[in-house]
């Protein structure tokens, strides 16, 4: 989509470019977000290979995000995503804070 200079911030928004953002929901899924403690994960604090399990069941495995501690996390090098959930392999501490962003 290109820009438009002859719209401003407060103009309707053209249906053209409404079915854009929404094919692209369509495809991606429906952002949401889970803001956890390490408490939150299976096995005791700091053992690593610990697990959290996602408020959502069904999730798409492509544009997650996890962050510990305000760290952004490398999938394969720092955990791993089955269905909906994740496993940790470092260590996680119970007062480690955990966010993630994912796509149902």
């Amino acid at each position: 989509m290109a820009w438009d200079d002859t719209k401003s911030p407060g103009d309707l928004i053209a249906s053209s470019d409404y079915n854009s953002g929404v094919t692209d929901q369509k495809t991606r899924g429906v952002p949401q977000t889970d803001n956890k403690r390490g408490s939150n994960c299976t096995g005791s604090s700091p053992d690593s290979n610990r697990t959290l399990t996602l408020d959502n069941a069904t999730i798409k495995s492509t544009g997650i995000v996890v962050i510990k501690n305000g760290t952004g996390l490398h999938e394969t090098a720092d955990y791993t995503v089955t269905s909906n959930v994740i496993t940790f392999l470092s260590s996680v501490w119970d007062t480690d804070y955990i966010g993630v962003i994912y796509f149902t």
